[in-house]
């Protein structure tokens, strides 16, 4: 159980994450460059166009968003080392956009570029892990058996999102950047979380039958 002083410091640090992630958002609206006509910002170059790019980095800072709020909701232990690595997840949540913003000023043509784009989700995702696993090994005994197995299932999520796509990064980076190799290994990263959803999925018909 958390006492009052723990819940304090957890209260001021997922605040805190919020304004960091909030101003991370607004800043992807910075990084667009101005067109020279508006269709420009629709038309790709065969990888992916600037509304594109904008649609799917905003929809994956709000998954960060998301998960960071479920991560301190149960498991996050505000032992100095976790602070630190939290500020250091949040630091990658904001260079996440200056990321986009690099492949949307070299106008995609920089291979290298997204390898820096999905190694930067890497990086914050493999924090988000490391902070799971810590907290269901310190407070995994302390919580109910459903949440335990909820909270369980959310560190293994945070595992192959971050696995993957570190994975992902370093296959690009041995293959010159590859971006195509890149959108065909992203495949490899929503296959294990499809799998894993099925079977939360089955574990829980099965509880309710049994019910």
């Amino acid at each position: 159980m958390r006492d009052e002083s723990e819940k304090e410091v957890i209260h001021r640090l997922e605040a805190f994450s919020d304004i960091v992630i909030g101003f991370s958002l607004a800043q992807l609206s910075l990084s667009l460059r101005m067109p020279e006509h508006v269709v420009d910002l629709f038309m790709g170059t065969g990888r992916l166009s600037t509304i594109g790019a904008f649609v799917i980095t905003f929809t994956l800072v709000c998954s960060l968003w998301w998960l960071h709020h479920k991560l301190f909701r149960h498991l996050f232990v505000p032992t100095p080392a976790n602070i630190a690595v939290n500020f250091a997840a949040l630091g990658g949540v904001l260079f996440y956009a200056y990321a986009m913003q690099v492949l949307i000023n070299l106008k995609f043509h920089d291979p290298y570029g997204f390898a820096l784009y999905f190694g930067c989700y890497a990086y914050i995702t493999l924090l988000f892990a490391y902070l799971a696993w810590y907290g269901l090994r310190a407070r995994g005994a302390d919580l109910p058996a459903p949440i335990r197995t909820e909270q369980g299932d959310l560190a293994g999520r945070l595992a192959i999102l971050g696995l993957g796509f570190t994975g992902i990064t370093v296959m690009m980076l041995l293959n010159g950047g590859n971006s195509n190799l890149g959108a065909t290994a992203i495949v490899f990263v929503f296959i294990p979380l499809l799998i894993q959803r099925a079977l939360i999925r089955r574990r829980k018909m099965r509880a309710a039958q049994e019910g």
